[in-house]
């Protein structure tokens, strides 16, 4: 691939290599971005220029397209892009936890069948992952001239308690609002509304490691409680027969424990209740 090879250097081979340590391609760089589908670059190039002190990763599975834009920050002698030919499915074996500063999604694919919901780049699946690499505070920007698809992107957003900011669904009502991909200048030009929204990143389920040590148990016990006068009867009962401690009551009212050496692990008997281990039990 001639055209490749003349754009090397801005291609990085093995990006699992510099996970948790992308800041050495640019040391001075005051924050790491990525974007997300980078296509043919216009995007990526204009932000990297108008940015000199950020580091700017573009993820693009599709080789065609991302050479294209290593050629333009090539032909720009761009010195803080970098690019990385990738599907965004694998981001967290390439960043580290909190690595990133800002992500950026531009006009995914919408995936309009919903059956192929979860291919969808704002799932609540990817945006999970997003927000393990992003740091807790960091953004994700995220463009697209489809309305159903930034309905339901919203929708994941608020389903996993993430804050949303800056919504616009027509960014350019007014005059051109930022830097344009190529296919926003096409949609724009056919005057069709651009949808934006800011998103600010943090952690809102279980890292994969910690999914393999808990798990989620729906207490059903908490449903069949009974109202008050019911549940202290079946507490006396317990107690009185030497199988609930009085701490184990008190965990179920969501009490505070009684100190172990005042006795509230003990599991008494009826009759002068007597510790269970003094009862000749």
């Amino acid at each position: 691939e001639p055209r490749m090879e003349k754009c090397a250097a801005y291609r990085i081979d093995q990006p699992e290599t510099l996970r948790g340590n992308w800041r050495s391609l640019k040391p001075d760089c005051t924050a790491l971005w990525v974007e997300v589908g980078c296509g043919k670059g216009k995007f990526t190039a204009e932000t990297a220029q108008a940015n000199p002190d950020v580091l700017l990763i573009a993820v693009e599975r599709c080789r065609e397209a991302m050479v294209v834009a290593m050629e333009k920050a090539r032909d720009m002698a761009l010195k803080n892009v970098f690019f990385i030919d990738m599907d965004v499915a694998k981001i967290e074996e390439i960043f580290a936890p909190g690595e990133i500063d800002r992500l950026f999604i531009n006009f995914p694919d919408p995936w309009p069948r919903k059956k192929n919901a979860k291919r969808r780049l704002t799932h609540r699946t990817f945006l999970d992952k997003y927000c393990r690499t992003v740091r807790e505070g960091g953004e994700i920007h995220f463009k697209t001239d489809n309305a159903p698809l930034f309905a339901y992107s919203l929708e994941e957003f608020a389903a996993c308690g993430l804050e949303v900011k800056n919504v616009t669904h027509d960014l350019h009502k007014d005059g051109i609002v930022g830097i344009m991909t190529g296919y926003e200048e096409k949609f724009h030009a056919l005057g069709t509304p651009i949808n934006r929204c800011e998103i600010v990143c943090r952690p809102f389920v279980l890292s994969p490691e910690e999914k393999k040590r808990y798990f989620a148990k729906f207490n059903v016990e908490g449903l069949l409680r009974g109202d008050y006068a019911s549940r202290m009867t079946g507490y006396a009962t317990a107690r009185q027969n030497g199988w609930m401690s009085a701490n184990d009551i008190r965990e179920l009212e969501n009490m505070d424990r009684i100190p172990a050496e005042e006795g509230g692990d003990l599991y008494l008997i009826n009759g002068n209740m007597l510790p269970l281990g003094n009862a000749g039990a």
